[in-house]
Formats: structure tokens, C-alpha cells, sequence
């Protein structure tokens, strides 16, 4: 092994010279020898090292990074280099096997998803990070029968009036839009579809400014009155309480802490918990306004109900729903952002100073010309896209949210990455959204299948145009030596045509 000390920052910039066509070539003896995984670091380490390193992508040209797995023997390869850079997190799937597979090498391993503060967080269509608070739905009756008539109110303190509505059969269903009413108000039938509704309120937009905490919604259809039947005399009124204190969502281990709001007066009041694989309620020992448990699969809904000095029921809340998140929601995309690129050829200056520190003077240069080269690439797309207004493009899957600093607000069919296929009535969304905007186009990418973007294009009448998300060159882009600005000139052009 060479002189490797240092490269324990997020070097996830190495440079793939070698194989892969570059302009620079290293020289005869190059003096370090790195593999990496994303193209952009390779470009960053190639640009700062010039002929001093010899850097290689394991990335096969045109793969998905994301699903991409080296074998062992490739694997055990990588201990005959200097370091080893990659991403981490949800970018690359074989991360903890490299690891396991070079632990006791020479080889210093570089993740740059150690460094948070170089990523930001993005939600994924979710309800988390949305205002549940100034958004409740009014209406619901204590029970229905098959075929009643529910009558549902959005309240909310302000903004426009336009409501999508959900419903789902349990809580182990996906959401269905309800389609034609995007008004405050819902009419629909009582079905056992129907078990649970929610409503999430949009701006000019077409982002979501709120979303409610899902209403039970009861199908009874036992008849009433039978003989040896008690009947419950009492009102449940489910306004009169509302549990206070919900996020958005939480990790597992997290603790839960809710309080109880209530318009009357009462003597005691019982918390009950529904988990995961029952459909039965519990309840959970907790008789303070207060309930406090443990986010994972045993909670999954709670409810109170306030009693009287007898023990009888005076109302009772609406069940609350503890959603648990456990996704990454770090978006590793960073390079698509020319300046997050500076950031990150910081940390790679310094990473490769202290592996070879006699080459620091021309490192130093090499990457103030780099510098500058993101620099005015950032401000080309600064000029071109950023007037002010929001533009919508939709993308195969979320590689693109770091433009939003340009305007440019994405549609991904998938999330961080191209292996989770969308349901039908996700399909049917995505479609209706991009019908609702209006777009031309639907971008496909270099290294992706397409095959749900070319459903959606088919749908709606649209055009292809190809983005290249730069995750990795194709056999193409390599015959014609593009590289990292050529490409991304090349995605600005794009975009300037798709958002006309």
C-alpha cells in the first residue's frame, strides 16, 4: 500500500481516468491509485489530481448506482488501491459489504454520507413535515350502514379552497384519491372501502400546505334493538376531544407525547392503542391527559375517550395515526448542484494533500480552477432558469431536488432511487398531476429503464426529452469524451427547452 493516512472525510469524489476516456490521463507512475463509485467524484479527484492519481469508477458504464452490486472477487480487488470513496447512505447498495470486505486492509474508505451537512432532507410525498394541526375533518358520525351518505367538512384557518380527499379500506392499505370533489366538502357512499378518510389542502402551487389526521370511519350493520341489546343512550361527540402532539412521523424508538383537548369537563379518561397486527383496541394503562409510549409496530393508532364519575363514556377522540418513517430522507444527489460540488471538493483537497502532501501546491491550484469552473457553470443555470417562477419536471426518479434553487421543482415517478415501482393509484396521481401542470415533456434518464415514464408520456400525449442525472457515463458519453460540464451544459439546455 502507498502512503495512505487520512481519507476518513467524504472524498466521494474520485476520478476515473483510467478506463474511461478523460482528457487527463495519469502520468507513467501515478502516485495514488483510488477507486470510486459516483462519476462526479471521479471527475473531482481526476481535475484535482491530474496525471498524480490514477482514480476508476467500479460503476460499469450505464448502470443504475443505486442497485448496482460488485461481486467479492471485484470487491477484494479494490484492497490493491489507496482509497476507496463512495457516497453512502441510500446511494449505494453494496456500502456495508464493502466495508466487511476491505475491514482489515490498507485501504482507507472514504462515505461521504458521514458528512450531513453536505445533503439536505427532502419529504417524499408524504405527511411528513405538513401542518396537521390547522386542517381537521368535521362530520363524522359515530357509525354508518352500508350505503349511508357521509357528509365530510374540511376546517382550516386560511388558503384556498382546494382539497384533495383520501380514503382506504384499513390501515394496512394505500390511500385512493376520491376523484371529482376537491372542494372542503365530501359526499361519498359508506362501504367497507371506506374505513378510514383524510384530506390534504393544496396551494396555487399544487403543493401541499396541510394534510389531517386520518377519521375512522365505522360501518355498523348489526341491526339495533334486538331483544337482550342494550342500547348506548350516550353521544359520543368525536369534536369535542382531539389528541394534540402528533408529528409528522417518527423513527422507531422514538418517543410519542400527546396531550388531550377537551370542551367539556370530565372525571377520567382512558388512552387506548391499536398495533400493527391486530385490529382490536387495547388499552394502554395511561389515564392522564398526557400518554406517552414507544414509536414501533405495537403502536400504530390511539385514541382517548373521556368518562364520567361512573365510568361511562362522555366522548371520545378521533384515532390519531403514528406513521413511522425509518427511510433515509438524506437525498444523495448533491452533485447535480455545481456549488455543493465546491463543498465537496474541499473535503477531497484535503483528503488528498494529506495522502500526498508534497503535491499540495499544484492540488491548491488545481482546484481553484476547478472552483471556478462550478462557479460560472452555477451561475449559467442561475441566469437561464431562476426568473422567479416555479417550473415542474418530471423525472424517473428523485435525482434532481437540489435545482429547486433554480426553480425547478421535480416529479419523480420513484423516490431516491429507481428500484421502488409506484401503485396504480400512485400511477394515476403522478399522471394527474402532470396533466394538471400541463407539461410537454417527460424526462428520461441515461441509466434508468424508463418504462414507467414512458406509460405516463403515452398517457398524456407528451414528448421525451433525456436528462442525465450523472450518476454514472453511458458507453457513449465515454466514445465522446463528455465529461462533467459538458454534461451538465447539456442538462441546462434541456431544462431551458422543457420549462419554456
Amino acid at each position: 500500500m502507498r502512503n495512505i493516512k487520512l481519507i476518513t472525510m467524504l472524498t466521494l469524489l474520485i476520478v476515473i481516468i483510467s478506463a474511461c476516456g478523460e482528457a487527463e490521463s495519469p502520468g507513467e507512475n501515478p502516485e495514488l491509485t483510488i477507486y470510486t463509485t459516483v462519476y462526479p467524484l471521479e471527475y473531482i479527484v481526476g481535475e484535482i489530481g491530474q496525471e498524480t492519481v490514477d482514480v476508476s469508477s467500479v460503476f460499469p458504464p450505464g448502470v443504475d448506482g443505486h442497485s448496482y452490486e460488485p461481486s467479492m472477487q471485484e470487491m477484494t480487488g479494490y484492497a490493491d488501491g489507496d482509497g476507496f470513496f463512495y457516497v453512502g447512505g441510500v446511494m449505494e447498495a453494496f456500502s456495508d459489504s464493502i466495508a466487511i470486505a476491505l475491514s482489515g486492509e490498507d485501504v482507507h474508505l472514504v462515505g461521504l454520507s458521514d458528512h450531513e451537512t453536505l445533503f439536505q432532507r427532502h419529504t417524499h410525498d408524504e405527511a411528513a413535515d405538513v401542518d396537521a394541526g390547522d386542517l381537521l375533518i368535521e362530520g363524522a358520525g359515530h357509525h354508518y350502514h352500508t350505503g349511508d351518505t357521509i357528509e365530510l367538512n374540511a376546517s382550516y384557518d386560511a388558503g384556498p379552497n382546494h382539497f384533495h380527499w383520501y380514503t382506504r379500506a384499513s390501515v394496512d392499505d394505500e390511500w385512493s384519491e376520491v376523484t371529482g370533489q376537491y372542494q372542503d366538502e365530501l359526499e361519498i357512499e359508506a362501504t367497507h372501502d371506506v374505513g378510514q378518510v383524510k384530506v390534504a389542502q393544496f396551494d396555487d402551487n399544487h403543493d401541499v400546505m396541510a394534510e389531517s389526521e386520518p377519521v375512522d370511519i365505522v360501518i355498523d350493520d348489526h341491526d339495533e334493538g334486538q331483544e337482550g341489546q342494550v342500547e348506548d343512550t350516550h353521544t359520543h361527540n368525536d369534536e369535542d376531544v382531539t389528541i394534540e402532539g402528533l408529528a409528522g412521523h417518527y423513527h422507531t424508538g422514538d418517543l410519542v407525547v400527546l396531550t388531550v383537548s377537551a370542551d367539556e369537563s370530565y372525571d377520567e379518561l382512558q388512552w387506548y392503542t391499536m398495533s400493527n397486527d391486530s385490529d382490536a383496541w387495547e388499552e394502554s394503562g395511561q389515564s392522564g391527559e398526557s400518554f406517552e409510549g414507544e414509536a414501533n409496530d405495537a403502536l400504530q393508532m390511539v385514541k382517548v375517550e373521556l368518562l364520567d364519575e361512573n365510568g361511562n363514556i362522555i366522548s371520545r377522540s378521533n384515532p390519531v395515526e403514528i406513521l413511522i418513517d425509518d427511510h433515509d430522507d438524506i437525498d444523495p444527489h448533491i452533485w447535480v448542484d455545481p456549488i455543493k460540488m465546491i463543498e465537496v471538493g474541499e473535503i477531497v483537497l484535503e483528503e488528498m494533500i494529506a495522502l500526498n502532501p508534497e503535491n499540495e501546491s499544484s492540488y491548491r491550484e488545481n482546484f481553484e480552477a476547478l472552483k471556478v469552473n462550478m462557479e460560472t457553470l452555477d451561475q449559467a443555470f442561475d441566469d437561464t432558469l431562476n426568473d422567479g417562477s416555479e417550473k415542474h419536471i418530471i423525472v424517473p426518479h428523485a435525482a434532481f431536488g437540489y435545482w429547486d434553487k433554480y426553480g425547478i421543482e421535480q416529479i419523480p415517478v420513484t423516490g431516491y432511487t429507481m428500484t421502488d415501482e409506484p401503485s396504480q393509484s400512485q400511477l394515476a396521481g403522478l399522471i394527474d398531476t402532470v396533466r394538471e401542470y400541463d407539461l410537454d415533456y417527460v424526462l428520461h434518464e441515461q441509466n434508468s429503464t424508463n418504462t414507467i415514464a414512458e406509460v405516463i408520456q403515452n398517457e398524456i400525449g407528451a414528448e421525451a426529452e433525456m436528462i442525465h442525472n450523472m450518476e454514472v457515463r453511458t458507453e457513449e458519453d465515454i466514445s465522446n469524451d463528455e465529461d462533467y460540464i459538458s454534461l451538465m451544459q447539456r442538462n441546462l439546455e434541456v431544462l431551458e427547452k422543457v420549462t419554456d
